[in-house]
């Protein structure tokens, strides 16, 4: 990364850069930009993927000086696996806290044998905690994890018993336990259930320091930001205002940008149809003049489109796949019990319930992974099942390109016209086709999955966080193929605004079951009783 500014200034109130310029291998992301940073505030870093949004994170993450007056924290993606419990990793985020606590800790485990030096060095640990009011702190980090869904039990757990997600949810704990006083937080809403989503939307909305959020989902920049960065045509535009409000001044920028642009072409064409040299030479001048003025001609519009094919899927009133009174466990762990749920062509359902509830054990029966201690699981012979689960990266080889990839999945030549197409579509740049896939971004990445899983013409859609990584474009764009999508689909997400678009039935895994809750009007009222209980 390559990074130039004419101006970094760390105020006390304020945050200034300015001529701001941010490449990477030779590919130019960010140019001459300004922007502000105040105290307070709570911005939203939006942009399609690959624009820039992580590459800006780390170049302002490593940009405060020793005499800068503000703190800086990023949060890490996850947690390295620790012996240590998540509770103390979370209290040891806060440096001179965290070791005055692994301190006390060690004094305490060998209290019998202490020598009369240690024990005044424990007396004077405990002092400068209580002057802190570090009981309170333990208080506050357990109410962190809490909100971000851990019990009591795992808290006090080690992080290394918990998968990457989990360790994930430890580092977003730490960053918000330090209250740092500016806080950079990459897509933190990735590893979260609905629950926790909620919770961290209202936890940040009442954040008294400075936030600075990347984030895809447009539920939650409503709820938390005050202020918009978006970065677009390799520019970082600042706007002091909410996320609806933004998307408004956004549509107007975009129609009056048209408008001039149309009106210039009229003027030049007019100049031009006289024929004479001079009205030639005149419609160039006036052409050069008004786009040294700003007025240019507007970007081709951003809109990647998934493109399923538009099959008809036969006797509609037969179930594609069923489960009947199905248990699942694992060994003599019963997660589920008494499971029914049938599945037919042109249904739409979504799955809530907290992490750990039993989402991805039903999930794993559906596909077989799972087989279901009692009960049974059937499949309408011939019927396709595909599933994209939040560790999708690991089904893409590292190597291949993602022409060839898609090309595996239907037996099919690397080089066929269709492969090429979906892939454009979707929003992958074309020499991103033959590139190998890791060294793609998240969201491309995430583009070649959903086309292989096109072109196998699933019958079923078993989708666990599918807008995890997507941008908003994209995400819109998955929404509108997934409504005309002549299949099944079941799916797991946290985005409320992309389950409303869906029109979606609502299931709710708890208490070990599995039961309807209702339709997509009975979705507000489910989020309703998750706030209330927030404030509980």
């Amino acid at each position: 990364m390559q990074a130039l500014t004419t101006s970094v200034a760390w105020k006390p109130d304020a945050l200034a850069i300015t001529g701001l310029d941010i490449s990477i291998g030779g590919k130019k992301l960010i140019i001459n930009s300004d922007c502000e940073i105040s105290r307070g505030q709570r911005i939203a870093l939006l942009g399609r993927n690959g624009c820039g949004k992580t590459t800006f994170f780390q170049w302002l993450g490593s940009q405060r000086s020793a005499q800068s007056p503000w703190s800086v924290y990023t949060v890490e993606q996850e947690i390295a696996a620790t012996n240590k419990s998540v509770v103390s990793v979370v209290l040891a985020a806060h440096l001179e806290r965290g070791r005055l606590w692994e301190r006390r800790a060690a004094l305490e485990s060998r209290t019998e044998d202490l020598t009369d030096d240690e024990l005044k060095e424990y007396r004077g640990v405990c002092e400068e905690l209580d002057a802190m009011k570090a009981d309170a702190d333990a208080a506050r980090a357990k109410k962190i994890l809490a909100g971000l869904g851990f019990s009591a039990s795992e808290m006090e757990a080690p992080v290394s018993m918990f998968s990457g997600g989990w360790r994930a949810r430890v580092a977003l704990a730490a960053g918000l336990f330090m209250e740092p006083d500016l806080l950079l937080l990459d897509e933190p809403t990735n590893h979260l259930d609905l629950e926790a989503v909620l919770w961290l939307g209202e936890f940040a909305r009442g954040w008294r320091k400075t936030l600075v959020v990347i984030t895809h989902n447009a539920g939650f920049a409503h709820t938390i930001a005050n202020g918009i960065f978006h970065i677009e045509n390799q520019r970082l535009n600042v706007y002091k205002c909410s996320y609806n409000k933004f998307l408004k001044q956004c549509a107007l920028v975009a129609a009056k940008a048209q408008k001039d642009w149309d009106a210039l072409e009229k003027e030049v064409a007019k100049l031009k149809a006289k024929g004479t040299p001079k009205d030639k030479k005149a419609a160039q001048d006036l052409l050069e003049k008004r786009m040294a003025a700003g007025v240019v001609k507007p970007p081709k519009p951003y809109q990647p489109k998934l493109l399923f094919s538009d099959r008809v899927i036969s006797e509609r009133e037969s179930a594609l796949i069923e489960i009947k009174d199905a248990v699942g466990a694992y060994g003599s762990r019963t997660i589920l019990r008494d499971v029914n749920l049938a599945l037919y062509p042109g249904a739409r359902t979504v799955l809530l319930g907290k992490n750990g509830s039993g989402k991805t054990t039903l999930l794993r029966m559906l596909t077989g992974e799972l087989e279901p201690r009692d009960g049974a699981v059937i499949i309408r012979p011939g019927v396709r099942i595909r599933c994209f689960n939040q560790h999708f990266f690991h089904d893409l080889p590292d190597t291949e390109s993602a022409v060839t990839y898609c090309a595996s999945k239907i037996g099919g030549n690397p080089n066929d016209a269709r492969i090429r197409k979906l892939l454009g579509a979707s929003g992958l740049e074309g020499s991103c086709h033959t590139r190998p896939i890791s060294t793609l971004s998240g969201g491309q990445k995430a583009r070649v999955y959903f086309v292989g899983l096109i072109l196998e013409e699933p019958d079923v859609l078993l989708l666990d966080e599918p807008t995890n990584h997507l941008d908003m474009e994209t995400t819109e764009a998955l929404r509108d193929a997934l409504a005309e999508f002549p299949g099944a689909l079941l799916l797991v997400s946290h985005d409320l605004d992309f389950l409303h678009a869906l029109g979606i039935d609502v299931w709710i895994v708890r208490d070990g079951g599995v039961e309807k809750y209702g339709d997509i009007e009975s979705l507000d009222d489910y989020v309703a009783s998750v706030v209330d209980s927030l404030d509980a």
